[in-house]
């Protein structure tokens, strides 16, 4: 039986075992310097621990429906741990392991308590220390299973449960940027719809081998690069995204050494092997192997697109290879994603009416601004909607995009108050759509996406993105390069705009941060036509994201009406000036 005759994620996981066996379905090399594998699953053995993880679960209360946090450090545990709650009819919950950081421990104590989770699963290593922890946060005991250690004969005393299409399979929680993490539920039948999609628009099979680092608890990272591989028959490697962080050429050079033809990266990543990776190392790359890469998670940028074409090209690169994408995980992962062996659509339209909501091209002019396609949209599925008379605008208008179908999640867990905002809406008639929150435009069937509705800086009339001024700012100077940044709109002195740039403090003075707030300020003016701007420079890590790595715009404004943010130096308008003293 093929796998797309499955009607739960869990028979796509036997069948495939039924298939390929002892074939290897999962690897993972903890140190890219060397390449070696250091541990690996064959499509048997996830099925057998799964079976051996699902009456653990079991034998120790839990039931069918109970939510299971799932905390573990980087390996391939959590997908046995994972791939257990599924098996036994609960709910998943990824989770970061909670220590490290003050915000990941407050965040994962934030889902346990929303989730109100029965029972808990993680390591060899992180099981012990995840079961004080949780006692110290609630109170009482939570049962705490370490997988790949549990006793064999659990398997043989697991009664599978019922499931269906409609059995909720995981809680994905969203980062949010300054409110409390939602849990957005997706069943069996939501992530099997998006494994279609994804397979509409890449076509692979048990030949496909991938090689990824994104975090396993996020949805890209575990939809993308995990289940799809899975539900695909193929193999994905792994390793963790510290790995890719100390050696983005590894990552290039591992993609030839182990076959790979599929990957799943945000935009930042190739921008970094650009920047990092020097001309006479490129020269040794071999990366005719390499298929496709999806590029989404963040908004996809023509230059970086340009840039990593003209560095890598020469070595095999094919700019086809590059898959632009558009997805949340209200809508489980992809939405829209442009067709393997097609190259990215890039269109230049007039930076100025763009502001005003118009899509226009244009070949002529300062002023132009490049916008990638993120794929063909299926307009059953996809509306551009005014959010304010809601409905639908005709295409070369920017607008909110709204979606719906089979991938779309149930809603969030325990709000019902916001779901019925946000969810099952209607549209010139036609009802369930999701409000995604982004802004979008269809041109010639493609779909752009523009912004975040409500990170959209509304400046003298215009609608202003603050990603293309925050990419402004790193390209004044390359000290500011590397640096996250944070354009803000004020309410007070109405219309004013704040940059809060990261940059590495060793070897400057106060003449430097001065001369480059200037520079920075002389930019977006010229630029953007926009009104003087404040400067704030902040240490590296004080710009604050998600823990997916989006800016969390709405936060570093709160941080800096609060005056919290910390600042190396700031170049403040009189305006400002005087409001902040008052």
């Amino acid at each position: 039986m093929e796998a797309r005759l499955a009607s739960t994620f869990v028979d796509v996981v036997q069948q495939q075992a039924d298939t390929h066996g002892d074939r290897e379905a999962f690897a993972y090399i903890r140190d890219m310097s060397d390449g070696q594998i250091n541990d690996s699953l064959s499509f048997r053995e996830l099925d057998t621990q799964a079976r051996i993880v699902a009456g653990w679960l079991t034998k120790h209360g839990a039931a069918s429906g109970d939510r299971v946090l799932l905390c573990f450090p980087p390996g391939l545990d959590f997908i046995v741990g994972f791939l257990g709650c599924l098996y036994a009819g609960m709910v998943a919950v990824p989770a970061p392991m909670p220590e490290g950081f003050s915000s990941s421990e407050d965040r994962v104590s934030k889902i346990v308590r929303d989730a109100q989770t029965a029972i808990a699963l993680s390591d060899a290593s992180g099981a012990a220390k995840l079961e004080r922890w949780l006692a110290d946060q609630l109170g009482t005991a939570l049962p705490c299973g370490a997988v790949r250690t549990m006793d064999s004969a659990l398997a043989a005393s697991l009664t599978m449960p019922d499931l269906t299409p409609d059995t909720l399979a995981l809680l994905q929680y969203t980062s949010g940027s300054t409110s409390d993490p939602k849990g957005v539920m997706i069943t069996h039948r939501n992530l099997l719809s998006n494994m279609k999609l994804i397979s509409e628009c890449a076509d692979g099979g048990p030949h496909s081998r991938s090689f990824g680092w994104l975090p396993v608890i996020h949805d890209m990272g575990l939809i993308g690069q995990v289940l799809w591989m899975l539900y695909l028959g193929g193999c994905s490697v792994l390793t963790s995204p510290t790995e890719f962080l100390r050696r983005p050429y590894r990552w290039l050079e591992l993609l030839n050494e182990l076959n790979v033809d599929f990957t799943v990266a945000p935009n930042f990543a190739y921008d970094l092997c650009v920047r990092t990776v020097s001309e006479e190392k490129a020269r040794g790359l071999d990366l005719s192997g390499w298929r496709v890469t999806f590029n989404g998670a963040e908004p996809v940028q023509a230059q970086s697109l340009a840039k990593f074409e003209e560095k890598f090209g020469p070595v095999g690169f094919k700019p086809e290879t590059f898959l632009p994408c558009y997805g949340l995980a209200e809508a489980t992962l992809l939405v829209t994603g442009t067709r393997a062996d097609r190259r990215p659509v890039i269109t230049t339209v007039d930076a100025e009416l763009l502001a005003r909501g118009e899509f226009v091209p244009t070949d002529l002019g300062a002023g132009r601004r490049e916008l990638v396609g993120s794929g063909t949209v299926d307009r059953s599925r996809v509306r551009i909607v005014d959010t304010e008379t809601r409905a639908a605008v005709p295409d070369g208008k920017v607008g909110e995009v709204w979606v719906r179908g089979e991938s779309v999640a149930q809603g969030y867990w325990g709000q019902a108050d916001l779901n019925a905002e946000v969810f099952n809406q209607s549209v010139g008639g036609e009802a369930g759509f999701f409000r995604t929150g982004d802004l979008g435009v269809i041109y010639e069937g493609e779909l752009y996406v523009t912004g975040r509705l409500k990170e959209v800086l509304i400046i003298r009339g215009r609608n202003l993105y603050p990603h293309d001024l925050e990419r402004a700012v790193r390209a004044v100077d390359p000290r500011l390069a590397t640096g996250a940044g944070a354009v803000l709109t004020l309410d007070a002195p109405e219309g004013s705009v704040v940059v809060v740039q990261e940059i590495k403090p060793r070897g400057l003075v106060e003449d430097d941060f001065r001369a480059l707030a200037r520079q920075i300020q002389r930019t977006l003016v010229r630029e953007f036509s926009i009104p003087l701007p404040s400067v704030v420079f902040v240490g590296p890590g004080r710009v604050r994201k998600t823990t997916s790595g989006k800016i969390q715009r709405s936060l570093m404004k709160q941080l800096f009406v609060a005056s919290t943010l910390k600042p190396l130096h700031e170049e403040l308008t009189d305006a400002l000036t005087h409001l902040k003293n008052d």
